[in-house]
Protein backbone atom coordinates (compact mmCIF):
# COMPACT_ATOMS: atom_id res chain seq x y z
CA UNK A 1 0.00 0.00 0.00
CA UNK A 2 1.01 3.37 -1.06
CA UNK A 3 2.03 6.25 1.27
CA UNK A 4 -0.50 8.42 -0.22
CA UNK A 5 -3.46 5.78 0.34
CA UNK A 6 -2.22 5.18 4.32
CA UNK A 7 -2.11 8.78 4.56
CA UNK A 8 -5.76 8.70 3.07
CA UNK A 9 -6.99 6.32 5.28
CA UNK A 10 -5.46 7.64 8.43
CA UNK A 11 -7.27 10.72 7.95
CA UNK A 12 -10.31 8.78 7.51
CA UNK A 13 -9.91 7.20 10.67
CA UNK A 14 -8.79 10.46 12.63
CA UNK A 15 -12.04 12.30 11.53
CA UNK A 16 -14.76 9.19 12.44
CA UNK A 17 -12.72 9.04 16.00
CA UNK A 18 -13.56 12.97 16.26
CA UNK A 19 -16.62 13.02 15.05
CA UNK A 20 -17.37 9.89 17.62
CA UNK A 21 -15.84 11.78 20.34
CA UNK A 22 -18.01 14.96 19.55
CA UNK A 23 -21.45 13.05 18.86
CA UNK A 24 -20.62 11.29 22.67
CA UNK A 25 -20.06 14.63 24.48
CA UNK A 26 -23.24 16.11 22.89
CA UNK A 27 -26.41 16.36 25.11
CA UNK A 28 -28.89 14.59 24.45
CA UNK A 29 -31.99 16.59 23.57
CA UNK A 30 -34.62 17.49 26.05
CA UNK A 31 -37.77 15.83 25.46
CA UNK A 32 -39.30 17.49 28.52
CA UNK A 33 -42.02 19.95 27.65
CA UNK A 34 -41.78 23.49 28.65
CA UNK A 35 -44.15 25.34 30.74
CA UNK A 36 -45.94 28.36 29.13
CA UNK A 37 -46.17 29.85 32.34
CA UNK A 38 -49.44 29.24 32.80
CA UNK A 39 -51.56 25.55 33.58
CA UNK A 40 -54.22 26.72 31.67
CA UNK A 41 -52.66 27.07 28.32
CA UNK A 42 -50.01 23.69 29.06
CA UNK A 43 -53.93 22.02 29.21
CA UNK A 44 -54.25 22.70 25.99
CA UNK A 45 -51.37 21.56 24.18
CA UNK A 46 -50.66 17.90 23.33
CA UNK A 47 -47.21 17.56 25.30
CA UNK A 48 -48.05 19.75 28.11
CA UNK A 49 -46.27 22.15 27.26
CA UNK A 50 -43.75 23.79 24.62
CA UNK A 51 -41.27 21.99 22.88
CA UNK A 52 -37.97 22.74 22.90
CA UNK A 53 -36.46 22.92 19.33
CA UNK A 54 -39.71 25.09 18.03
CA UNK A 55 -41.11 28.95 17.24
CA UNK A 56 -43.92 29.84 19.41
CA UNK A 57 -46.16 32.89 17.98
CA UNK A 58 -47.67 35.25 19.81
CA UNK A 59 -50.26 37.02 17.64
CA UNK A 60 -51.35 40.65 19.01
CA UNK A 61 -53.95 43.50 18.26
CA UNK A 62 -51.83 46.34 19.50
CA UNK A 63 -49.20 47.00 21.38
CA UNK A 64 -49.85 46.81 25.48
CA UNK A 65 -52.12 43.65 24.90
CA UNK A 66 -49.79 41.47 27.62
CA UNK A 67 -48.48 39.21 24.73
CA UNK A 68 -44.67 40.61 25.90
CA UNK A 69 -45.32 39.25 29.12
CA UNK A 70 -46.66 36.16 29.02
CA UNK A 71 -43.67 35.22 26.54
CA UNK A 72 -41.47 36.58 29.24
CA UNK A 73 -42.96 33.77 31.42
CA UNK A 74 -42.35 31.36 29.12
CA UNK A 75 -38.91 32.13 28.20
CA UNK A 76 -38.55 32.08 31.87
CA UNK A 77 -39.28 28.38 32.29
CA UNK A 78 -37.52 27.36 29.37
CA UNK A 79 -34.27 29.03 31.12
CA UNK A 80 -34.77 27.54 34.47
CA UNK A 81 -31.46 25.28 34.66
CA UNK A 82 -29.01 27.94 33.91
CA UNK A 83 -29.36 28.58 29.81
CA UNK A 84 -29.19 31.82 28.45
CA UNK A 85 -32.38 34.40 27.39
CA UNK A 86 -31.32 36.17 23.95
CA UNK A 87 -33.71 39.11 23.51
CA UNK A 88 -33.46 40.87 20.07
CA UNK A 89 -34.58 44.78 20.12
CA UNK A 90 -35.14 45.99 17.01
CA UNK A 91 -37.26 48.23 16.05
CA UNK A 92 -37.53 48.09 12.17
CA UNK A 93 -37.91 44.71 12.19
CA UNK A 94 -40.69 44.68 14.78
CA UNK A 95 -42.23 47.63 14.20
CA UNK A 96 -45.37 47.84 16.78
CA UNK A 97 -45.82 44.11 17.44
CA UNK A 98 -44.92 44.32 20.86
CA UNK A 99 -45.42 46.65 24.35
CA UNK A 100 -41.91 45.61 24.65
CA UNK A 101 -40.53 47.18 21.59
CA UNK A 102 -42.26 50.38 21.49
CA UNK A 103 -39.43 52.88 21.93
CA UNK A 104 -36.86 50.19 20.50
CA UNK A 105 -35.30 49.43 24.13
CA UNK A 106 -36.86 46.35 25.96
CA UNK A 107 -36.43 47.05 29.62
CA UNK A 108 -33.93 44.59 31.38
CA UNK A 109 -35.77 44.83 34.93
CA UNK A 110 -39.28 44.16 33.83
CA UNK A 111 -37.56 40.32 32.57
CA UNK A 112 -36.47 40.52 36.19
CA UNK A 113 -39.17 40.97 37.88
CA UNK A 114 -40.56 37.98 36.21
CA UNK A 115 -37.64 35.38 37.85
CA UNK A 116 -35.05 35.75 34.55
CA UNK A 117 -31.58 36.36 35.74
CA UNK A 118 -29.76 39.30 34.11
CA UNK A 119 -26.70 37.91 34.70
CA UNK A 120 -27.91 35.16 31.64
CA UNK A 121 -29.69 37.58 29.75
CA UNK A 122 -28.32 39.01 26.76
CA UNK A 123 -29.96 41.87 24.49
CA UNK A 124 -29.32 42.22 20.73
CA UNK A 125 -29.44 45.41 19.44
CA UNK A 126 -28.57 45.32 15.56
CA UNK A 127 -27.95 47.49 12.89
CA UNK A 128 -29.93 46.80 10.03
CA UNK A 129 -32.55 44.17 9.53
CA UNK A 130 -30.41 41.57 8.11
CA UNK A 131 -28.48 41.49 10.68
CA UNK A 132 -31.28 40.56 12.76
CA UNK A 133 -32.29 38.13 10.71
CA UNK A 134 -28.49 36.47 11.09
CA UNK A 135 -28.54 37.58 14.96
CA UNK A 136 -31.89 35.42 15.78
CA UNK A 137 -30.68 32.63 13.25
CA UNK A 138 -27.32 32.35 15.70
CA UNK A 139 -29.25 32.60 18.93
CA UNK A 140 -31.73 30.01 17.82
CA UNK A 141 -28.90 27.57 16.74
CA UNK A 142 -27.17 27.76 20.46
CA UNK A 143 -27.47 25.18 22.40
CA UNK A 144 -26.53 26.92 25.24
CA UNK A 145 -29.63 28.93 24.83
CA UNK A 146 -33.01 28.26 26.43
CA UNK A 147 -34.85 30.86 24.56
CA UNK A 148 -34.94 34.07 22.56
CA UNK A 149 -37.43 36.42 22.51
CA UNK A 150 -38.08 38.85 19.31
CA UNK A 151 -40.66 41.04 18.04
CA UNK A 152 -41.00 40.30 14.41
CA UNK A 153 -43.68 42.22 11.91
CA UNK A 154 -41.67 41.40 8.93
CA UNK A 155 -40.58 37.84 8.01
CA UNK A 156 -41.20 36.07 4.72
CA UNK A 157 -42.37 32.38 3.99
CA UNK A 158 -38.41 31.50 3.06
CA UNK A 159 -36.80 33.22 6.45
CA UNK A 160 -39.48 31.88 8.67
CA UNK A 161 -38.12 28.43 7.92
CA UNK A 162 -34.78 29.40 8.05
CA UNK A 163 -35.57 30.46 11.84
CA UNK A 164 -37.32 27.02 12.54
CA UNK A 165 -34.90 25.06 11.16
CA UNK A 166 -32.27 26.78 13.50
CA UNK A 167 -34.48 26.48 16.47
CA UNK A 168 -34.26 22.52 15.54
CA UNK A 169 -30.94 22.91 15.05
CA UNK A 170 -30.00 24.69 18.86
CA UNK A 171 -33.10 22.86 20.42
CA UNK A 172 -34.02 26.25 21.58
CA UNK A 173 -37.29 27.95 21.49
CA UNK A 174 -38.30 30.37 19.82
CA UNK A 175 -40.52 32.99 21.10
CA UNK A 176 -41.84 35.70 18.34
CA UNK A 177 -44.11 38.13 18.90
CA UNK A 178 -46.22 39.51 15.75
CA UNK A 179 -49.14 41.68 14.59
CA UNK A 180 -52.61 40.06 14.60
CA UNK A 181 -53.20 40.39 10.86
CA UNK A 182 -50.38 37.54 10.65
CA UNK A 183 -53.72 35.26 11.70
CA UNK A 184 -54.23 32.90 8.94
CA UNK A 185 -51.12 33.44 7.23
CA UNK A 186 -48.45 30.48 6.59
CA UNK A 187 -46.40 29.73 9.14
CA UNK A 188 -43.43 27.77 10.85
CA UNK A 189 -44.41 28.55 14.50
CA UNK A 190 -45.42 25.03 16.19
CA UNK A 191 -47.84 26.89 18.44
CA UNK A 192 -49.69 30.24 17.34
CA UNK A 193 -51.47 32.10 20.65
CA UNK A 194 -53.92 35.00 19.72
CA UNK A 195 -53.51 37.24 22.76
CA UNK A 196 -56.26 39.96 23.50
CA UNK A 197 -56.80 42.09 27.13
CA UNK A 198 -60.14 41.33 28.49
CA UNK A 199 -61.75 44.51 29.78
CA UNK A 200 -61.33 44.97 33.31
CA UNK A 201 -64.32 45.12 35.93
CA UNK A 202 -64.45 48.62 37.30
CA UNK A 203 -64.20 49.10 41.20
CA UNK A 204 -67.10 51.88 42.61
CA UNK A 205 -64.21 53.27 43.90
CA UNK A 206 -62.15 54.26 40.15
CA UNK A 207 -65.46 56.76 39.51
CA UNK A 208 -64.07 59.06 42.10
CA UNK A 209 -60.98 61.43 40.83
CA UNK A 210 -59.07 61.21 43.90
CA UNK A 211 -59.29 56.91 43.74
CA UNK A 212 -58.30 56.80 40.42
CA UNK A 213 -54.51 56.27 41.12
CA UNK A 214 -55.37 53.18 43.62
CA UNK A 215 -57.46 51.41 41.03
CA UNK A 216 -56.10 48.17 40.86
CA UNK A 217 -57.84 45.60 38.93
CA UNK A 218 -56.14 42.01 38.04
CA UNK A 219 -55.00 42.13 34.56
CA UNK A 220 -56.96 39.77 32.14
CA UNK A 221 -56.11 38.34 28.96
CA UNK A 222 -58.11 36.44 26.49
CA UNK A 223 -55.69 33.74 24.96
CA UNK A 224 -56.75 31.92 21.89
CA UNK A 225 -54.85 28.42 20.50
CA UNK A 226 -55.23 29.79 17.19
CA UNK A 227 -52.91 26.36 15.64
CA UNK A 228 -51.27 23.54 17.01
CA UNK A 229 -49.62 20.66 15.94
CA UNK A 230 -51.33 17.71 17.20
CA UNK A 231 -54.26 19.69 18.58
CA UNK A 232 -57.06 21.33 17.65
CA UNK A 233 -57.54 25.47 17.14
CA UNK A 234 -59.94 27.86 18.47
CA UNK A 235 -59.89 27.21 22.01
CA UNK A 236 -59.80 30.14 24.51
CA UNK A 237 -58.65 30.33 27.82
CA UNK A 238 -59.11 33.75 30.44
CA UNK A 239 -56.25 34.58 32.40
CA UNK A 240 -55.62 36.33 35.16
CA UNK A 241 -52.16 37.44 36.56
CA UNK A 242 -51.25 36.50 39.85
CA UNK A 243 -48.06 38.44 40.50
CA UNK A 244 -47.38 36.67 44.22
CA UNK A 245 -46.78 33.47 42.20
CA UNK A 246 -45.13 34.69 38.99
CA UNK A 247 -47.90 33.08 36.93
CA UNK A 248 -50.87 33.12 34.89
CA UNK A 249 -54.07 31.82 36.28
CA UNK A 250 -57.25 30.40 34.51
CA UNK A 251 -60.23 31.86 35.22
CA UNK A 252 -63.90 31.24 34.48
CA UNK A 253 -65.10 33.96 31.63
CA UNK A 254 -67.81 34.78 34.06
CA UNK A 255 -65.94 35.47 37.35
CA UNK A 256 -66.46 38.67 39.05
CA UNK A 257 -62.74 40.18 40.14
CA UNK A 258 -62.48 42.28 43.07
CA UNK A 259 -60.23 45.52 43.94
CA UNK A 260 -57.26 44.12 45.85
CA UNK A 261 -55.08 46.52 47.51
CA UNK A 262 -51.66 45.89 49.04
CA UNK A 263 -51.79 47.23 52.60
CA UNK A 264 -49.18 49.95 51.91
CA UNK A 265 -51.15 51.80 49.19
CA UNK A 266 -54.20 51.64 51.29
CA UNK A 267 -54.90 55.11 52.44
CA UNK A 268 -58.04 54.75 55.59
CA UNK A 269 -57.67 58.36 56.09
CA UNK A 270 -58.74 59.16 53.04
CA UNK A 271 -61.25 56.65 52.69
CA UNK A 272 -62.83 58.11 55.73
CA UNK A 273 -63.15 61.44 54.03
CA UNK A 274 -64.73 59.91 51.56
Amino acid sequence: MNAPVQAHQALVATLRREMARLEASSPPPDERPVSTGSPGLDRLLPAGGLRRGTLVEYLTPASGSGAGTLALTAAREACREGRAFVVLDWTTLARSASEGNRSGHFYPPAAAAWGIELSRMLVLRPASDADALWALDQALRCPGVGAVWAACDRLDVRNFRRLQLAAECGGTLGLLLRPARHRGQPTWADVQWLVSPKSKVQSPRSKAKRFSTLDFRPWTLDVELTRCRGAPGGQVVLLELDEAAGIWREVPDEATHSLSLPVRLADPASARRA
